[in-house]
């Protein structure tokens, strides 16, 4: 169920995205194929536009997750409550973006309140300079728990896995976005892990 459920998020995501962008005009739709597709996913030297960064500001919903060997019950359903966060980006490598992402995560853990700061170098393809609106990443950093459980450890290691629709420059340098993320932490000085699935949405500002 857990697995359909994230399925259908990515699936979502990959939709909404591939429909705004195939409906941006009638002839860029009839211009379908891997020659269509192809002008996205270019060396860096070919790009022609200006460089530039993007701010992007988050908030989500945990829709399922787990906690395992966390709270006196385990596995915990549901635990993870809400994400908000900022994603830069600080540079360019071969065809991918390179930024650093910080997330703040709420979770109920068996009636217990729990919250983490998470900040990880994300590495985010194809580059946001190729205007293609599905984008794919994978980032891992450290996360500190500001509010933790008795004996658990304030030190986690985090990973996410994601993908996204992104659409910038839709008025003066402003845009959207909406991601489906997994998100996975691991215990680093004592027993704990949560794996949870977040939809994520916000606003993309280009710097």
């Amino acid at each position: 169920m857990k697995t359909l459920k994230l399925s259908l998020i990515f699936n979502m995501v990959w939709t909404l995205g591939a429909y705004v962008s195939g409906g941006l005009s009638l002839a860029e739709a009839q211009a379908v194929g891997r020659e269509a597709a192809q002008k996205y996913f270019v060396a860096d030297s070919e790009l022609k536009e200006p460089s530039t960064n993007l701010l992007m500001i988050h908030y989500g919903q945990f829709v399922n997750s787990d906690a395992y060997s966390w709270a006196d019950q385990s596995p915990v359903d549901g635990a993870g409550l809400s994400t908000v966060g900022v994603t830069y980006g600080l540079d360019r490598w071969s065809g991918f973006d390179v930024n650093i992402r910080v997330d703040i995560m709420n979770y109920n853990v068996g009636g217990t309140a729990a919250q983490q700061l998470a900040v990880m170098p994300l590495i985010t393809f194809p580059r946001s300079q190729s205007k293609f609106p599905i984008y794919f990443g994978v980032g891992a950093g450290p996360g500190i728990f500001t509010q933790q459980l008795t004996n658990k450890s304030a030190l986690a290691l985090d990973y996410e896995l994601l993908v996204g629709a992104r659409f910038t420059d839709l008025y003066q340098g402003v845009g959207t976005f909406i991601e489906g993320a997994m998100k996975n932490d691991f215990f680093a000085l004592s027993t704990g892990q949560f794996i949870g699935t977040a939809l994520e949405f916000g606003l993309v500002f280009s710097l």
